[in-house]
């Protein structure tokens, strides 16, 4: 009889906790704004650049490169992100995948993520999957 007591609380136990989780999984909003892709690279005896594109990828490494409005430096990128409206979301590509188009070392892309999160802007990597040989 207090085997099945036990196993009864137990189970009670389980099922509030899942229904904890469930809820709680809930209360977090989907991105609202998806803005577009983002591509940063690194120019020779330069600072980091990007550039936010609306919609899925570019063709080649130009089209990223000679943007005009690419945003120059981490600082000034970070800037950007604290200006768009909360839940924005955007997907950093490598794509197409090159030597130019790149991301930065993971300290800065970590670094640049941790404060998207702060201000509420989702920023999910996509590396693209290709083989170099």
């Amino acid at each position: 009889m207090a085997e099945l007591r036990l196993v009864r609380s137990v189970a009670r136990l389980v099922s509030v906790a899942i229904a904890a989780l469930l809820i709680g999984c809930s209360a977090v909003p989907p991105p609202a704004h998806p803005l577009g892709a983002l591509y940063s690279w690194k120019p020779p005896d330069g600072e980091w650049r990007f550039v936010v594109r609306p919609g899925a990828s570019l063709r080649n490494d130009r089209e990223v490169t000679a943007a005009h409005d690419a945003i120059i430096g981490v600082a000034a990128f970070k800037r950007y992100i604290a200006s768009l409206p909360p839940r924005t979301s955007l997907s950093w590509r490598d794509n197409p995948p090159s030597e130019v188009i790149t991301y930065p070392d993971y300290h800065i892309r970590d670094d640049i993520m941790n404060f998207a999160r702060l201000h509420h802007v989702w920023i999910t990597v996509l590396p693209s999957i290709y083989d170099k040989t």
